[in-house]
């Protein structure tokens, strides 16, 4: 439940960065760039252009007013579901998310958010999302760059 929560607290973050989601709810996938663009910014901390996970850890560990992260430490700032879902959109495996890696995954993501492929996420659809990721620890299909570390018969 903890990583849920962990993954709620970043998606809330970022919706505060208008216009990432209509007053209803929904999302369309420019509006999904958009918030992953800003999203970026926001925890990149020291502007660099890069985001690494000491960075995203700081990010999460204020979206959740100030509570530390259990189980996390200085050499490991991630849980290991956040930590898997950093580790798949660093897609150049250099300890860090740059600009365009983000901007890269965003429609990918959204795909995979969108399941009646209509165009629009809603509520609905992204938490059922977000409780796959957790579901699959970390690594839905499609999201990652590297193989689930379940195998396709003990996903549901």
């Amino acid at each position: 439940m903890l990583p849920l929560l962990l993954l709620f607290a970043v998606t809330q973050a970022a919706a505060s960065a208008p216009p990432r989601i209509a007053l209803d709810g929904r999302e369309t996938e420019p509006s999904a760039v958009v918030a992953a663009t800003r999203l970026h910014q926001r925890m990149d901390a020291n502007h660099d252009g890069y985001v690494t996970p000491q960075e995203m850890a700081t990010f999460v560990t204020h979206a959740m007013n100030g509570l530390p992260i259990p189980g996390t430490d200085a050499a490991h700032p991630l849980p290991p579901v956040p930590g898997r879902v950093f580790a798949a959109a660093n897609s150049d495996h250099d300890g860090r998310i740059s600009l365009a890696e983000t901007i890269a995954e965003a429609p990918r993501t959204f795909a995979l958010e969108d399941v009646n492929h209509d165009g629009t996420v809603t509520p609905d659809e992204r938490m059922a999302f977000l409780k796959r990721v957790i579901d699959d620890g970390g690594n839905p299909p499609g999201l990652a760059h590297a193989p689930s570390p379940k195998p396709p018969a003990a996903r549901r």
